[in-house]
């Protein structure tokens, strides 16, 4: 190879040789930056193993949880019991939707505050059916349109006064059924009626049923063990451990309760006062036939009358004698409470639990509508007994024939009084994107928003989103699941790069190991042309 040409292709080489080496620290950086990326996909994944989601877990018989939405929140439903849970900002205003704002602005609500009305209520009803948010027709009778009366409204409602009275609406569980009770002995709610009113006379004679006179007639009263001279009432029975002790020995007991169950008739008048226990006993039975029994419904009747004859046989069947001193009062009273049918003394005294009696009742009347598989059973001992007073999602059907309303008509107008009342006291804000349950959720865990819910004493409170019992935030398997797909993504889309670099890296390795070899070569062949040229000339 002459001069020119070794020359020619030694720069060549050296040219190709630098591009194969600028090559190889490219590749070399490239192979940095998958690192980085790595790194950053596997952070990003492992942060998202703590993702959290907020769910909603309310009122569906179903027990099924929900993620979180305002739609849940504040849309009239059994999701939320009929009850709004509020979305509220630091300064108390309620946070609305575009659809419930435009309902609000509307009915000429102010966003800072006002004073509700009757008239207020109405004007913000028929405005939510304007809106779509209810249906026309249950505006119209809530307001009154259709010539059946306007749903009360109160001033009070969501700030300590009672609900609208649902017992109009008749399916309830032992909760409500409780609650409809106070309310009917709550002289506050009875003054929001009008005294001429069906209803009103109906629940007078309701609320005398419902109290026991204890003028010693019963015997001595004990509640929760402390004895008592104030009358008690069904609710006492119920929430409570109301026990009477009284003057007549085992054996008679035994004998009255066995004659009274023998000589039932077809009718629950059949059973007669005749001693203080059987007096409540009759007193119950009244009140409950009262709450429950439509003359009409024949079933509903059965029931009844097969309830009181179980009842008044398992009192029978499970009285037991103890021998114990009633001056161990509360030790015989504590048997009263356990024992389903009272402790007996064998002389002259008994005690009954009158607590027991009514649950016993209840469950008797539950097995015969509903059959012996409903998994309701009676046995001597409360503990052994399986009492449908303990089972709190059983439903009460009450005898409601002269209602003009629906269950679901009252609990949206219960609604509505509660969430008027509250945008007139706090006033109101709007934000479109409250309704994007992303957008919603950071809002809440982040401190943006808060949500205002019902407390027990039926006033609204704000605070965390967790404190209502129904919002709870648990694992986002779905995030979960995502992030680990995009991960897994990355990471073979960044391994099938990396491993395309290793080969073009060993590729240029070689490459570059063989123009080493050349250009040692050529540049060794240079130097022995250039000597031979320089050695011919000095020759």
């Amino acid at each position: 190879m002459g001069l020119a040409a070794s020359q020619a292709r030694f720069l060549a080489i050296t040219s190709r040789k630098a591009d194969c080496e600028f090559r190889s620290m490219e590749i070399a950086q490239e192979k940095l930056s998958i690192t980085r990326e790595l790194q950053n996909a596997t952070d990003q994944y492992q942060n998202s193993l703590d993702a959290t989601k907020l769910v909603w877990d309310g009122e569906t018989e179903d027990n099924t949880i929900y993620d979180l939405s305002y739609d849940i929140m504040m849309e009239p439903s059994e999701f939320n019991g009929y009850s709004p849970y509020l979305v509220t900002n630091r300064t108390g205003q309620i946070v609305l939707s575009e659809q419930l704002a435009k309902a609000a602005k509307a009915a000429g609500i102010s966003e800072i505050s006002g004073t509700g009305s009757l008239a207020g209520r109405n004007a913000f009803t028929q405005a939510l059916a304007d809106v779509g948010f209810i249906s026309g027709n249950v505006a119209d009778i809530i307001t009154g349109a259709t010539g059946n009366g306007t749903v009360e409204w109160s001033e009070k409602a969501g700030f300590g006064g009672n609900p609208i009275d649902k017992s109009i609406a008749n399916t309830m569980t032992i909760g409500t059924l409780v609650n409809y009770m106070e309310n009917i002995l709550d002289p506050e709610f009875m003054a929001q009626l009008d005294p001429s009113s069906p209803q009103y006379t109906k629940y007078q004679d309701l609320a005398t049923a419902m109290t026991f006179t204890n003028d010693g007639s019963m015997g001595d009263v004990y509640i929760n063990n402390a004895k008592t001279s104030e009358d008690f009432t069904i609710v006492d029975l119920l929430t409570s451990n109301v026990t009477i002790k009284f003057d007549i020995s085992e054996t008679d007991f035994q004998n009255q309760l066995k004659d009274l169950s023998k000589a039932m008739d077809a009718q629950p008048d059949g059973i007669a006062g005749t001693n203080q226990a059987m007096k409540a006993l009759s007193s119950i039975a009244k009140l409950f036939e009262t709450l429950f029994v439509d003359d009409t419904q024949t079933q509903d009747t059965q029931a009844f009358v097969f309830a009181l004859n179980q009842t008044i046989q398992q009192l029978a069947d499970n009285t037991k004698s103890y021998g114990k001193a009633f001056t161990d009062t509360n030790s015989v009273l504590n048997e009263a409470n356990n024992t389903n049918g009272g402790v007996y003394n064998q002389r002259t005294k008994m005690t009954v639990s009158l607590s027991n009696m009514a649950e016993m009742f209840l469950t008797n009347y539950a097995i015969a509508l509903d059959g012996y598989d409903s998994g309701y059973y009676i046995t001597p001992t409360t503990a052994d007994s399986n009492f449908v007073t303990n089972d709190f999602n059983y439903t009460y059907v009450l005898n409601n024939p002269d209602s003009v309303y629906d269950e679901k008509e009252l609990m949206i107008a219960d609604y509505i009084n509660v969430l008027y009342n509250n945008i007139c006291t706090y006033g109101w804000t709007t934000d479109a994107n409250v309704t994007d349950n992303d957008y919603l959720q950071n809002s809440l865990k982040n401190g943006r928003y808060f949500v205002s819910s019902l407390n027990s004493n039926n006033y609204y409170y704000q605070d965390h989103y967790t404190k209502n019992g129904c919002i709870g935030e648990v694992t986002d398997e779905d995030a979960i699941t995502k992030a680990e797909a995009e991960y897994t993504a990355a990471k073979s889309k960044l391994n099938y790069r990396e491993e395309t670099l290793d080969i073009e890296m060993k590729n240029l390795d070689l490459e570059i190991s063989a123009l080493t070899t050349e250009y040692d070569t050529v540049k060794s062949m240079i130097s022995k042309n250039v000597e031979k040229i320089f050695t011919m000339f000095n020759s």
